[in-house]
């Protein structure tokens, strides 16, 4: 049996452009319900050094409830997408993956994080890889 060339392609994406899944990382930031502004005394230096990374945990915190949160459908306006998955990709697939109308964070805490919409299958088998697999063939 000839192997597919598009899925040995879109394969090889996965291997090196799909880091890892951070689904429990971004979930746990959407859900923190928490006062991450430290209450006490401190001295002035370290009162604007916990505020500051109060401010950056918050802003974290939104970034993962707004990557974790339903998105629309390109296809089909008055609905709306269920993300399932949240995986870490390479700056290389960000960039595909937006070309496509994917959703993707490219800076959530220094990472580009890909708002998957399909579960179930492996990632290469998803239409979006397949279709970037298509596109580095016919290039």
């Amino acid at each position: 049996m000839t192997p597919n060339p598009i899925q040995a392609t879109a394969d090889r994406i996965v291997t090196h452009d799909v880091l890892v899944c951070v689904s429990h990382l971004v979930l746990a930031l959407a859900n923190a319900n928490c006062n991450v502004v430290p209450v006490g005394s401190y001295g002035t230096r370290t009162h604007q050094a916990a505020q500051q990374m109060s401010r950056e945990a918050l802003w974290l915190m939104d970034q993962a409830a707004a990557l974790a949160s339903p998105i629309p459908d390109p296809d089909d306006p008055d609905s709306m997408l269920e993300v399932y998955e949240h995986w870490a990709v390479t700056d290389w697939l960000a960039d595909k993956l937006i070309g496509k109308g994917e959703i993707v964070d490219k800076d959530f805490g220094g990472l580009n994080v890909w708002a998957r919409t399909t579960t179930g299958q492996m990632i290469s088998m998803d239409a979006v890889i397949q279709s970037i697999a298509k596109d580095i063939h016919a290039s």
